[in-house]
């Protein structure tokens, strides 16, 4: 069996991009970085409440740059995901 490349969108990773764009007035560049990180974490998969914990994380801090909410998924990773083995 192939495996999916992770930067291959479904549409429902863009249907979830639409709506954090919409509902956080988030940029398109940023909620694409949100959605890339998440399914690099899930092996290529669309875990939703996975995306929406990282989406709440980065919303919290507003990010304007793409480089900012590069530094906060670092963090993200590092204080949530590396304890669980990721």
């Amino acid at each position: 069996m192939e495996k999916k490349d992770p930067l291959d969108f479904s549409m429902y990773d863009i249907a979830y991009m639409d709506k954090i764009i919409k509902k956080y007035e988030m940029k398109p560049e940023i909620a694409r970085l949100i959605v890339l990180y998440s399914k690099g974490v899930n092996n290529g998969l669309t875990v939703y409440w996975f995306l929406d914990r990282v989406t709440e994380y980065i919303n919290r801090f507003n990010p304007r740059e793409l480089e900012r909410a590069q530094d906060l998924l670092e963090g993200f990773h590092h204080k949530y995901v590396v304890p669980f083995g990721r």
